[in-house]
């Protein structure tokens, strides 16, 4: 009686285990896809700017030769 006991107790905590280690692994996952969508926002910002920059660049540049 005893010895079943023992072994449902130790299939529920691999089951636990097992459970608890695919959420962790799921919420890694979902952590994971967020920083890389809000790294991607900041490199697509930040070439956006440098192309801002460029263009500025140039039109100060023919703002000067023009007068």
């Amino acid at each position: 009686e005893e010895n079943q006991n023992e072994k449902y107790f130790l299939s529920y905590n691999s089951l636990e285990l097992k459970t608890t280690g695919l959420v962790h692994l799921v919420f890694q996952a979902i952590r994971y896809r967020r920083e890389e969508k809000e790294k991607r926002r900041r490199e697509e910002l930040e070439e956006l700017q440098k192309s801002e920059d460029v263009e500025n660049w140039r039109q100060l540049k023919k703002n000067k030769t023009s007068t």
